[in-house]
């Protein structure tokens, strides 16, 4: 009997009814233009090289009308509310028209400014979330707010960032509070500080789920400095934090952090689990006797062949 399997197609653009379903909107208009690569249409002011061959100026044309189209189509809803924001029907560029969408669309109100300073006041680098998913999140409260000419300061966000890893990356922490204090760390710097501990981070996804709780993290400091004095290894119990679940053994440390991260990765897309049959399985030639058929087959799964000298 065969497996079902999950069948993927486009998904169609919602109409833009509003705030209420801006966030779906964009989404699909994302996805829409990156499978047709009409992205940069939208997302950057694309121009036209002067030397471009005919070919080019068509391809050119053909995509601009196309992501024009795409937005287009779905807004009518909102067409007077852009009408009164500046928008001009007659401006044939994409990226103009998508840019008064995100700056227009969202409730600009006195009451949204407080609600929105308040949630980014209150950003944390939580166990489990990676560095470079607390550093998108913390860019878009940041750039919505100056977009409701609520301009944060650039040292008001270094010292955020400082607090926000110190828990997780006192060493770190250190660091880029002493640059801090020489005057010598600007945000530009801490970006590409960001980027490079980001880039670690995904290379041991672990680390974002080792996080000491708070009493035991000086317990297990100090384990760690009586077990390097006396040369034999010693366990901390509070090296990581475990839920209780009958389902699932920890027995080995960190083992709990990389399941948690397959499953977010999964989740967001950038994995995809598929079974694999016993038949199709190739290191199965490498683990077990196989009889003289399934040799064969292990053979030509891996492209081997006998040689006639």
């Amino acid at each position: 009997m065969a497996e079902p399997t999950a069948v993927l197609a486009l998904q169609p653009i919602p109409i833009l009814k509003g705030e209420i379903n801006l966030k779906q909107w964009k989404r699909a208009v994302r996805q829409h233009a990156t499978y047709f690569g009409i992205l940069e249409h939208i997302q950057t002011n694309l121009v036209l090289a002067e030397d471009a061959t005919n070919l080019q100026r068509v391809t050119f044309t053909r995509s601009r009308v196309h992501a024009h189209m795409l937005l287009t189509s779905t807004i009518g809803p909102v067409e007077a509310q852009l009408e009164a924001a500046g928008w001009d029907d007659e401006d044939d560029s994409p990226h103009t028209l998508w840019n008064l969408i995100i700056k227009n669309i969202p409730k600009v109100s006195e009451n949204s400014v407080p609600q929105l300073f308040c949630q980014f006041m209150n950003l944390k680098l939580e166990q489990g979330m990676l560095l470079r998913d607390f550093n998108a999140k913390f860019h878009r409260f940041s750039n919505r707010l100056a977009e409701l000419d609520l301009v944060m300061p650039e040292k008001a966000k270094i010292l955020m960032i400082l607090e926000a890893v110190k828990t997780r990356y006192p060493e770190w922490h250190r660091f880029l509070e002493r640059d801090y204090e020489k005057g010598v760390l600007t945000w530009k710097s801490l970006e590409d500080e960001l980027n490079r501990k980001s880039n670690n981070e995904e290379a041991d996804p672990g680390s974002a789920f080792l996080v000491a709780p708070k009493s035991n993290r000086n317990s297990a400091s100090n384990n760690s400095k009586s077990s390097s004095s006396s040369g034999s290894p010693q366990h901390s119990s509070g090296s990581i934090q475990k839920p209780e679940n009958p389902m699932i053994d920890y027995n080995i440390e960190g083992c709990y952090a990389r399941h948690r991260w397959i499953i977010n990765r999964v989740q967001m897309g950038y994995f995809t689990i598929v079974q694999v049959g016993t038949n199709d399985m190739i290191a199965d030639g490498l683990t077990k006797p196989l009889n003289k058929e399934k040799h064969q087959a292990f053979l030509r799964q891996l492209g081997l062949g006998y040689c006639q000298w």
